[in-house]
């Protein structure tokens, strides 16, 4: 199956991508170590709406459609291998 996203799903793709490698590669050793992300980084996920991803906006989520939160959780792997 070919998958060609949008331009949002494209701004959203980099934008991931530049927290992933802001946020999480620069400590995936220590979040490896101990085996979960630092609470400061959990934060700033949520501030950014990635962990609501799912939730519609009438229950505070960023209702993201699922390729949105496919391509969201490659790049937190990603940035987490």
């Amino acid at each position: 199956m070919i998958i060609k996203l949008n331009n949002e799903q494209k701004e959203l793709k980099e934008m991931f991508r530049e927290f992933i490698e802001t946020q999480v590669i620069p400590s995936a050793n220590r979040f490896d170590a101990e085996e979960h992300l630092s609470k400061d980084t959990i934060s700033k996920m949520s501030k950014k709406g990635y962990l609501e991803s799912i939730i519609p906006r009438s229950y505070g989520g960023s209702e993201m459609d699922n390729i949105t939160v496919g391509i969201l959780n490659e790049e937190l792997g990603r940035g987490c291998s």
